[in-house]
């Protein structure tokens, strides 16, 4: 990362070398390092600025990352209502640009019966493209119940693609909401299996 000369600190930093801030003056050692440290402060708090100033520019030339920040803003007008009021709600995204990105929402839920706990869980997931790998939103489902720290008694996955480009947030509440109740209507077969 650059620090650009046109941020006052660095400009700053440019007039005082450290050599002449680590220098003793008359007005004693503690006054010499606090103006050390509030040198090394103004620096920080520049390149802080300027990292975000590179990922909003990143937003703007990564279709992908904006593509992200869209998705993130229809979750957040969906939160708190349908599908989104029913349980925790995580952002499962992997943004880091050292691996291949994606974005993704999670929806879980998780209730006890007796000894028994019981989890259901709905994912929507969209991976950024690649050549020869198209961007294709998919839909997912789990159940799962155990017993304190026991393995799993019951157990099953599913899940299926969504023909969208951008869904729309009424969509996207729709397809997590039927997910999860895919993932109800397996726990209950495991009931009905068990009784």
């Amino acid at each position: 990362m650059r620090l650009s000369s046109s941020c006052p600190c660095v400009r700053t930093a440019a007039n005082h070398p450290i050599s002449d801030i680590q220098r003793p003056v008359s007005v004693g050692s503690t006054q010499t390092a606090a103006i050390g440290w509030l040198a090394a402060v103004a620096v920080a708090t520049c390149a802080a600025n300027v990292e975000r100033t590179n990922a909003r520019e990143q937003a703007m030339i990564d279709p992908f990352t904006s593509r992200m920040a869209d998705l993130d803003a229809l979750v957040e007008k969906c939160r708190g209502e349908g599908a989104f009021a029913t349980g925790i709600v995580r952002d499962t995204s992997n943004r880091s640009n050292r691996d291949w990105k994606w974005w993704s929402v999670e929806i879980e839920r998780t209730d006890d019966k007796g000894l028994e706990r019981r989890r259901t869980t709905a994912e929507i997931f969209v991976n950024e493209p690649a050549p020869g790998v198209p961007s294709v939103f998919k839909g997912s489902w789990s159940a799962r119940i155990w017993q304190g720290v026991s393995k799993d008694s019951f157990a099953k996955r599913g899940g299926r693609s969504l023909s969208w480009e951008t869904p729309s947030a009424k969509e996207l509440d729709e397809a997590l909401a039927s997910l999860l109740s895919e993932a109800e209507k397996a726990i209950n077969e495991a009931d009905q299996s068990g009784s």
